[in-house]
């Protein structure tokens, strides 16, 4: 059998990779090893992504806590970096896998990345090749895939970036989002279940925002004050905020929404951590649109043909299909509101498209890892090609 490990650092990408980390531990080819990191180990009795994690009842499940959250600024995230360059290698090493599979472009997954560089082991890169020029995120994806040797991203633009930036066309399989193969496989709940769940009437007509810090070029506070100034111009609407990543100046973001909810001291509105990646399709699906900057508006919410209004430059350079709108100046209440209008208005409906796949995306990374002979795939030196 073949020994996978699987690490996963923050919510965003373990919402992901659940599936295609429970179809690796059910292989009788492939024996999962999943490493639990991040921010996925800070307070753990409120945080419902371990608690998911826990109920997977995986075999080799290992945790290294490095979450550091101080100042709420680049420190935390600096010594977060550290911690994890300090124990990763060790516990890789420990493992002694073939092959490591890393998501996206979080700070948590670029340490991986180089700490299985320095051990010499082989990476399985999901979802390279995107672009998204508003946050530092951009420059981790890119150096991630450069210590990786496998890539599987989600479109073809995305495949075409990868070999444009010199990685094997023959290691370049383009499988989808794993996020849309959840989509097709979750049996969703029922709305009336997930209030009784939460304790909030989703029965009403709501909105879901997600808002995370920009980590490049935006003032968190100024960007979320402006969504919440043009919220309140919709009083017949409610409000689900989802909790942005734990980045720096996420706290502030946190604690505007917070003022927000303690001087509308009413029943319209919910702040929630983490809905989990079956609950929080089920709220997406019947929400009336999504407003904020997560790439979830651009890739699950159009297959629930949701409209999105997507605010700033976070995802700037990301494929998007034509339900969202950008609002490129994030404070810009006015803007923000007139794009609300326009959906509560618009009676003409726009069919979905579907740019990050139809499905099959966990099938295929799985087979690939089953039949590829990865000496033959992981040369000793890696070479870019033109």
């Amino acid at each position: 059998m073949k020994k996978i490990i699987v690490f996963t650092g923050d919510r965003s990408d373990f919402g992901i990779l659940k599936e295609l980390i429970i179809g690796i531990s059910n292989s009788n080819d492939l024996d999962l090893h999943l490493v639990v990191s991040g921010s996925h180990l800070h307070l753990k009795e409120e945080n419902t992504s371990y608690n998911e994690i826990q109920s997977l009842n995986l075999k080799n499940l290992y945790e290294i806590p490095t979450y550091k959250k101080d100042k709420d600024d680049f420190s935390d995230i600096s010594k977060s970096m550290a911690l994890g360059l300090e124990q990763y290698p060790k516990f890789f090493k420990k493992i002694n896998g073939e092959i490591i599979i890393l998501l996206g472009d979080r700070f948590e997954t670029l340490i991986a990345a180089i700490s299985a560089t320095l051990i010499k082991l082989p990476i399985a890169h999901i979802h390279g090749g995107d672009i998204s020029e508003g946050a530092y995120d951009e420059s981790f994806r890119h150096s991630i895939t450069k210590m990786s040797h496998i890539h599987f991203p989600a479109t073809e633009e995305a495949s075409k970036i990868l070999i444009q930036l010199g990685e094997a066309s023959q290691n370049v399989i383009n499988v989808g989002s794993l996020a849309i193969d959840n989509i097709l496989n979750y049996e969703l709940k029922e709305i009336d279940d997930i209030s009784s769940e939460y304790n909030f009437d989703f029965t009403k007509p709501y909105c879901l925002i997600t808002y995370h810090s920009c980590t490049l070029g935006e003032d968190p506070r100024n960007s979320i004050l402006g969504i919440l100034s043009a919220l309140k111009k919709f009083p017949n609407l409610n409000y689900v905020f989802t909790y942005p990543n734990p980045d720096n100046g996420g706290q502030i973001i946190i604690d505007e929404i917070n003022l927000f909810l303690k001087k509308n001291n009413n029943k319209t509105a919910i702040f929630v951590r983490n809905f989990g990646q079956l609950n929080y399709f089920t709220v997406l699906k019947s929400a009336l649109f999504v407003i904020g900057n997560s790439s979830s508006g651009l890739i699950e919410a159009p297959y629930f043909n949701v409209p999105v209004i997507n605010i700033g430059n976070r995802q700037n350079g990301r494929v998007r299909p034509k339900t969202v709108q950008d609002i490129n100046d994030a404070d810009d209440k006015n803007k923000i509101s007139l794009a609300i209008e326009k959906i509560l208005t618009e009676t003409d409906s726009i069919k979905p498209e579907l740019l990050y796949g139809c499905g099959g995306a966990k099938d295929t990374i799985i087979n690939k890892l089953k039949t590829m002979e990865i000496p033959k795939v992981i040369k000793k030196f890696k070479k870019t090609y033109e």
